[in-house]
């Protein structure tokens, strides 16, 4: 388990405790024993007014951030605190005291766990919306809403030459052909004429 800390002006004392995967502090058990390899339990899902972040298991270990009270004069390895390590069960450093003779089970809201495929799932939806946003901004690039609505209708109307037709397709072939490159974001060059064409309607 590793604990990093956010040191903080605050009179009430801290203690905390390692067992396992269970935090005690100041009396109040924390297990997080159900977290599974590679998920983020959302800080709001726990019920710890020392608790900074969410917390996390990465190649097993659990990672989490507690503020660390310290007084007017505390000295400088306290206000810059070094993350803690813990392998062995017992107090955590920097936390070390008693607790509470009576200690209370804290309710965890395991239903805002965040699981390693949910952030899979997360960033490929963000990736492909990123791409969607930047195929459509590379076509308008080269050939804008209007450029497009006056070539079809140009075309449409027989009001293209054989050469002005023929780089359209080939443009119309392009756009489709980038909207297909969304997947993998391998974007195609731009047929030669098709961006002049464009710029003149």
């Amino acid at each position: 388990m590793q604990i990093n800390w956010t040191p903080v002006r605050r009179d009430e004392a801290l203690t905390a405790t390692k067992q396992g995967d269970v935090l005690i502090i100041n009396g109040e058990v924390f297990d997080f024993s159900p977290l599974p390899d590679g998920a983020t339990l959302p800080s709001l899902a726990v019920p710890c007014e020392w608790l900074t972040s969410d917390v996390e298991r990465a190649g097993g270990d659990i990672s989490l951030t507690l503020f660390l009270p310290h007084g007017a004069n505390a000295p400088q390895e306290t206000r810059f605190p070094q993350p803690v390590v813990m392998a062995e069960d017992g107090p955590v450093p920097g936390a070390e005291g008693d607790q509470p003779a009576e200690t209370v089970q804290a309710v965890i809201d395991w239903s805002q766990l965040i699981t390693a495929e949910g952030k899979a799932e997360a960033a490929a939806t963000e990736l492909a919306l990123a791409r969607k946003a930047e195929c459509r901004e590379r076509i308008l690039a080269v050939a804008d809403e209007t450029a497009q609505m006056n070539l079809a209708a140009a075309a449409a109307a027989g009001a293209l030459d054989e050469t002005q037709l023929q780089i359209f397709r080939s443009g119309v072939s392009w756009i489709h052909a980038m909207r297909e490159a969304q997947a993998d974001g391998n974007w195609p060059d731009v047929p030669p004429g098709v961006a002049e064409l464009a710029a003149a309607f």
